[in-house]
């Protein structure tokens, strides 16, 4: 059996690899193709040989260096690396007695990194961080020179390119002020750790909800709640002051947010918040006034009112099993109904069921939510069934 050779995409057996090699129509071609190959497939040795050595004469040849510079990459990335290594110091070496490094060149701060990273290729390490240096010295930017000194490991030039780098930062938010851009001056504030000139310039800028997120993550609870109430959001107001132990605070804000959501006839919001603060029974009739008998009845069981279950649960069944079958199964199979809540669930699937294989298109999503209802129900042989047909009318895989 030959050997295999694994691909990223497939697995190509040596064989073939050299029949497909071989069979090309030029050496140009063979040696530019094995350079594309090396790096994702394992290259039968014979071949990169004969690449090395190729790019060498043809080095001689056209009197061109950067020939031995591709044969050094081609022994890398075949794991080579004395070979890579030796044929990188003469390229060094070359470079350094026929290539001097002008000042003042257009591209000089990127000829001193390349050549630095010659210099480290080739195992030369002092040459290597004296062109490093130079290069960071001439570089204009700030964060490429950063990212390039946290690569090579410079531990003394990232701590002065991290302080050119904030002083540089510092006159762009100074700037942005300036030009009454105060968000963008309190993003820079932000980045650089001054929390407290950043929620300045958010404040000006009446980014409320910045001011609050900062505000809350320095303890500053009393400014964040406010920030809170000025963004409009009173939950997230409500939150940090019960996490901050602000009781009364918290409901001071809960009733006047649920007065609001009331006036605008948004009682489930109104319900939510004030089951949230423990307004259980107030809670218990905004879901009831907002037509949510499940969720009023579900408080009902968890606070134990007997009564109230009694009274509400014939309600929600007559209800929802005429409008959400689906729910009505949930609730009687919450209270111990498994017969009655059986009965719910197949009138749910075979409503969905008849809506979703009817002629319109738009309504194939009907049959998806017929086969999860199904799966809920147990019912696995029909929830398969219909995920199965949803998928054929509506072209998913």
């Amino acid at each position: 059996m030959p050997n295999k050779i694994p691909n990223k995409k497939y697995d190509i057996p040596t064989t073939d690899l050299e029949k497909i090699l071989d069979n090309l129509n030029s050496d140009e071609n063979r040696i530019k193709s094995i350079e594309l190959l090396a790096r994702t497939v394992p290259i039968p040795q014979r071949y990169i040989d004969t690449t090395i050595e190729s790019y060498i004469q043809k080095s001689k040849t056209e009197n061109n260096i950067n020939y031995v510079n591709s044969a050094a990459g081609i022994a890398g990335i075949a794991g080579m690396k004395d070979k890579a290594q030796q044929l990188y110091v003469l390229v060094f070496e070359y470079k350094e007695k026929h290539e001097p490094i002008y000042e003042h060149y257009v591209s000089e701060a990127h000829n001193l990194q390349t050549r630095g990273l010659l210099a480290k290729a080739a195992g030369n390490q002092k040459k290597a961080q004296e062109y490093f240096k130079k290069y960071l010295e001439k570089e204009t930017n700030i964060t490429s020179a950063l990212h390039f000194a946290q690569e090579q490991g410079m531990t003394e030039e990232i701590s002065q390119l991290q302080e050119k780098k904030r002083e540089q930062e510092i006159v762009q938010m100074k700037e942005q002020e300036q030009k009454r851009e105060y968000g963008r001056a309190g993003h820079i504030a932000r980045r650089l750790g001054m929390n407290k000139e950043a929620m300045q310039y958010y404040e000006k800028a009446e980014w409320f909800r910045a001011v609050a997120e900062i505000a809350e993550e320095v303890g500053e609870f009393e400014k964040a709640i406010s920030n809170y109430e000025r963004a409009k959001d009173f939950e997230k107001a409500i939150i940090v002051a019960t996490k901050a132990g602000l009781t009364e605070r918290a409901k001071r804000i809960s009733f006047k947010v649920i007065g609001e959501y009331e006036t605008d006839n948004k009682l489930d919001k109104a319900a939510e918040i004030a089951d949230k603060i423990g307004m259980c029974d107030w809670a218990l009739e905004l879901y009831e006034r907002a037509g949510h008998l499940d969720s009023a009845l579900q408080i009902a069981q968890r606070e134990k009112m007997g009564e109230k279950v009694q009274q509400l649960f014939p309600r929600a069944i007559d209800t929802y099993s005429q409008k959400k079958p689906e729910i009505a199964a949930r609730i009687l199979r919450r209270f111990g109904k498994e017969t009655e809540a059986q009965l719910m669930y197949t009138k749910a699937i075979d409503e969905y069921e008849s809506k979703g294989i009817s002629s319109c298109s738009c309504c194939t999503p009907s049959l998806k939510k017929a086969a999860e209802i199904a799966q809920e129900a147990g019912m696995m042989a029909r929830a398969e069934a219909l995920s199965g047909l949803h998928k054929l009318l509506s072209d998913e895989e």
